[in-house]
């Protein structure tokens, strides 16, 4: 019994001192984890030590082991000690990296600006949206493939969606900085090159002989006005006064800069999904200096400049043929807008373009938007539209709601003014009240006019007449009856065809309701008849119709970058000789020259 008892105090002591002695346990990481990535624990260690000692060796929560001959106990050692928080990076990456401002430079540093990319040969076309310019692609290894793309964007090929690019917000890189650059004496050069010639013809800058214009593709570069536009006046009182001056100019420019315009949206955003063949295709846009370019297909005519053409110095009728080409074609790109749900909204003869192969192609979609599923009245977001000799007579009575028979309004206004060369409805706008913009004054001028040649409208004729806002402006203002007077205004011009008087008839209706549309219009009689539609509108023509006219003045494309440049490296006097050249103008000269 003694000897019993006496073994069973022996085990009892020794099993007594393996509990008190916890860190000579047997180590079971090391079974778990490969001992070349985890440490195995040294003897002495308390249990918390072990366990960090089991995490990987670049862990952040990893503290350096105790000395081996630590005898703190696991009890103290807990009470003490607790596992560290997460330590910060070692390493952060410099502001010049994370910020948004040096990748914009950096970004700017690789894009192609307009004058490196183009070469601006002068303006065709001002207007309150801005300039439109004729330019061609720079002939330089750098961009003809480039410019192979674009030309194959125009030719047919639908636009993809990363026709959008930035320009150098620098003003760095050749022909996008100061007047200095070589792009800039190219395009002088080519500007008196032409003036010489006393045409549009180019010529190869080596050898000096004319190049067949079919080969060279040119461009209507179209450049938005910014909100806080300055006059040029200011600009070159800015540059004549020295890099300083300038410079603050363009600083205050800078922070009155509002934003990208409506228009531009509205045009950027359509233009990038339409294809049509009578629709302007858009090859390109460029972001520059903040402002805007759109880059489109060259057309050489338009409209307005044809019946200009046939006006003066005598008149000269426009062949009934031709005038039924540019109809139909117009139509048809009116019908693939409305189709798509798009109203054009600022239909003329100014934003119907032709090619010099008698191709119909309607631009300026400024003011275009669609109309399927409108979120409020179209009133409320643009309170008047369309160019007031082609307004709807619904829209001067005030609607809030509108159809795309605007539209075909307005390309009846066009076939008449092509039948008589001058427009139809001629009349007077009455100006919006600068201290009260939200009313709009009803146009008595211009109903006054419709009215003399179609008649008074009635109820019999516009059942929903009296439903208009400005109704009771119309009954009080015109007292005067009149009665349809079309058939007679179509005789004094010299017009004989019936289906063409029918057509105007259909187009000119009060009643929106009853009015043609686009799909209706396109197969009228007066299309189906001889002599047919013809997809070149000229054809049969023994006459050719003038190049646009091509102005050097006011060009302001890379101004600010480019004299920005040039006001830092250079002293007053060359900063006034660059701004000329960017100008365009080596003398100085504020007369306009005409091509």
């Amino acid at each position: 019994m003694k000897r019993t008892s006496a073994n069973s105090v022996q085990k009892s002591s020794e099993g007594q001192a393996f509990r008190d002695q916890p860190q000579q346990r047997p180590n079971q990481s090391q079974h778990l984890h490969s001992t070349s990535h985890y440490p195995q624990h040294a003897v002495g260690q308390t249990f918390s030590q072990s366990l960090t000692n089991t995490l990987p060796v670049n862990n952040p929560f990893a503290v350096p082991p105790s000395h081996p001959n630590s005898t703190t106990n696991y009890a103290s050692h807990q009470s003490t000690q607790q596992l560290p928080s997460v330590s910060q990076p070692a390493l952060m990456a410099p502001n010049s990296i994370l910020t948004l401002g040096p990748f914009k430079h950096r970004k700017d540093l690789t894009r192609d600006s307009v004058l490196s990319t183009y070469q601006i040969i002068g303006y065709i076309a001002a207007g309150t949206y801005g300039k439109v310019y004729k330019a061609k692609l720079r002939t330089t290894n750098v961009n003809a493939k480039d410019g192979q793309e674009r030309g194959n964007r125009i030719t047919g090929s639908s636009l993809s969606g990363d026709s959008i690019r930035g320009g150098g917000g620098s003003g760095g890189g050749s022909g996008g900085g100061g007047g200095g650059g070589p792009g800039d004496s190219d395009r002088i050069t080519q500007v008196h090159e032409i003036e010489s010639k006393g045409g549009s013809v180019p010529l190869d800058e080596k050898s000096g002989r004319e190049i067949a214009s079919p080969s060279i593709q040119y461009y209507a570069i179209k450049k938005f006005k910014s909100d806080n536009h300055q006059s040029s006046t200011s600009k070159n009182n800015a540059a004549g006064n020295g890099g300083k001056n300038y410079n603050r100019e363009i600083a205050h420019e800078a922070a009155q800069y509002t934003g990208i315009s409506q228009s531009a949206i509205r045009e950027m955003s359509l233009c990038r999904e339409l294809n049509n063949k009578n629709i302007t295709k858009l090859a390109d846009i460029i972001l520059e200096n903040k402002s805007i370019y759109m880059i489109f297909e060259f057309c050489e005519h338009d409209l307005l400049q044809i019946i200009h053409y046939h006006s003066h110095p005598e008149l000269k009728p426009i062949p009934l043929p031709t005038i039924k080409s540019l109809t139909w074609q117009i139509l048809n790109g009116v019908t693939f807008l409305h189709k798509n749900w798009i109203f054009h909204r600022d239909l003329k003869p100014a934003n119907i373009m032709v090619t010099s192969n008698g191709c119909v192609k309607i631009g300026d979609l400024g003011l275009a938007r669609k109309f399927n599923n409108p979120l409020q009245s179209f009133y409320s977001g643009d309170k008047v539209v369309v160019t007031i000799w082609y307004r709807a007579p619904e829209l001067l009575l005030g609607t809030r709601h509108y159809t795309p028979a605007i539209d075909l309004w307005a390309v009846g206004c066009i076939l008449a003014e092509l039948l008589s060369l001058r427009p139809i409805f001629k009349g007077e706008e009455a100006k919006i009240d600068i201290n009260n913009k939200k009313s709009v004054p009803f146009q008595r001028n211009q109903f006054q006019k419709i009215i003399e040649v179609m008649g008074t409208p009635n109820l019999k004729n516009w059942p929903s007449l009296n439903k208009y806002p400005e109704f009771v402006s119309f009954t009080q203002q015109i007292t005067q009856t009149y009665s349809s007077n079309l058939s007679q205004w179509y005789k004094m011009i010299g017009g004989e065809n019936k289906q063409c008087l029918e057509l105007l008839y259909g187009l000119l209706k009060y009643d929106p309701e009853v009015r043609l549309t686009a799909d209706q219009a396109l197969v009228h009689n007066f299309f189906l008849e001889l002599p047919k539609v013809t997809e070149n509108a000229f054809e049969g023509l023994n006459l050719k119709y003038p190049n646009r006219k091509i102005y050097m003045d006011d060009n302001d494309i890379g101004q600010n970058g480019g004299n920005m440049n040039n006001n830092t490296n250079n002293n007053n006097n060359s900063n006034a000789a660059g701004f000329k050249r960017n100008l365009g103008l080596e003398d100085g000269g504020s007369k306009r020259k005409r091509v």
